[in-house]
């Protein structure tokens, strides 16, 4: 199977089931981690909303960009802010994989901005406020 009727891939819905050692498999097949559906999500995208960190980490030691944009302009940082569950580690680690936390979405709003307002306040302690 290279891409569904979606444009989602093998890779992908290994991270959506999280099973991780799928995920290397594909990774070690050579698909590709930034591959991005019909929506513009990535495996990436798909693991943040997950706060799935393991798979994270695994998909950026192989090469999965953290700026990579959805249909609108959503990046996985974004994604993870947006399903924040108390669990820290998908959050920092892709601040410290160089997510840009100011990257807007076509709204203008940046994973920073969506931390500072949405109704979870805790991921605000992410992101140095003023």
């Amino acid at each position: 199977m290279s891409a569904d009727r979606m444009g989602r891939n093998e890779l992908m819905y290994a991270v959506i089931d999280r099973k991780v050692e799928m995920v290397g498999v594909h990774l070690q097949a050579n698909v590709d981690p930034n591959h991005q559906d019909k929506n513009g999500w990535t495996a990436l995208h798909f693991a943040a909303q997950n706060n799935d960190q393991i798979i994270v980490q695994i998909l950026l030691d192989a090469g999965a960009r953290t700026n990579l944009r959805d249909k609108y302009g959503n990046t996985a940082l974004s994604t993870a802010v947006f399903a924040y569950r108390n669990d820290q580690e998908c959050i920092t680690t892709l601040l410290c994989a160089g997510a840009d936390p100011d990257a807007m979405n076509l709204y203008g709003v940046s994973a920073r901005s969506l931390a500072e307002t949405i109704a979870n306040y805790d991921t605000r302690k992410f992101f140095a406020f003023p």
